[in-house]
């Protein structure tokens, strides 16, 4: 919720992203300074737009530069042009992208890029290493010992429920998957295969 009122989730950009135009312009820029440099033309252009429509209208507003008048006005204008409202509609877009400090489908996906490569190939996740200098250490151990091991002294984040073989006995991984008996077994058979002999 915007306190501009309204229901501002990412249906608000529509007057940015629904525009093919605008949107190839917001997918070149490639940092969020640059979008957000072009949010503040489009705003500027939209106000210009409503300004010239509020004096058509007789409206009392000057200055465009206040967010809140212009949002006002925009919600207010019944008897705007369809380019009139297109206008309102893009100055509430970028009303949003200010409040926010970005656009939002675009900040998504440029937080997003950052993991878009995976895991780094060698890595695993807590079970895995955990099992990994397990098997260092006991080259010669069983699934059954290792998850007894695993239950006795879980890595940060991890904790083990039920026996070894039984159902349901699974590992539960904060901010990861689960991981059930049988793939503890066969991650444990993959690390010893890894391991140096």
């Amino acid at each position: 919720m915007s306190r501009y009122g309204g229901d501002w989730g990412d249906a608000a950009f529509g007057a940015l992203l629904g525009n093919d135009h605008l949107r190839l312009l917001l997918a070149r820029c490639a940092t969020r300074a640059e979008r957000m440099a072009l949010v503040e033309r489009l705003r500027e252009a939209a106000a210009q737009r409503l300004a010239d429509a509020a004096a058509r209208l007789g409206a009392d507003v000057t200055d465009f530069a206040d967010d809140d008048r212009a949002v006002v006005l925009c919600l207010a204008l019944a008897d705007a042009s369809p380019a009139e409202r297109r206008a309102a509609a893009l100055l509430r877009a970028c009303v949003l992208a200010r409040e926010l400090g970005d656009v939002a489908p675009y900040a998504d996906k440029a937080r997003g890029a950052a993991f878009s490569g995976g895991r780094a190939p060698g890595s695993g996740g807590p079970v895995r290493l955990w099992l990994r200098r397990y098997v260092a250490a006991h080259p010669q151990a069983s699934a059954a010992e290792a998850w007894d091991a695993l239950k006795r002294r879980p890595p940060r984040g991890c904790k083990v429920f039920g026996d070894a073989g039984r159902r349901g006995a699974h590992v539960t991984v904060s901010g990861g998957p689960d991981m059930g008996y049988r793939r503890f077994a066969n991650v444990l058979a993959e690390e010893r295969q890894k391991a140096p002999k």
